[in-house]
């Protein structure tokens, strides 16, 4: 009768670590979002569309990206030809006149 007990309280242990185990790796997928990656991979029309909007959502704040700090880098030249500095002055005066004069070739 001794033994019995003794392996049933050697079984609850083991089943009670086993839960345990069990809860931790339950946690641990949730946090990696496997379902969600499975769910992705089961359904190829929601990758695609999940890809192509964060492609053109990527593109369009690397285009607005670069017209803000190109802005940005021309009226600072602009200001920096105001200033009158001789041999920088007339670089950046030339560069602005380029600049403009391709803007107004392609508009």
């Amino acid at each position: 009768m001794a033994e019995n007990s003794e392996k049933a309280t050697v079984q609850a242990r083991q089943s009670e670590g086993l839960a345990y185990q069990v809860n931790r790796l339950v946690l641990l997928l949730e946090r990696a979002r496997l379902a969600e990656y499975v769910e992705i991979m089961q359904r190829p029309l929601l990758l695609a569309r999940r890809s192509f909007l964060g492609g053109l959502f990527r593109g369009m704040g690397f285009a607005l990206g670069f017209l803000l700090l190109s802005a940005l880098a021309l009226y600072i030249l602009n200001l920096l030809v105001d200033l009158g500095i001789p041999i920088l002055g007339d670089f950046i005066a030339e560069l602005l006149v380029y600049v403009e004069n391709v803007q107004r070739a392609r508009g």
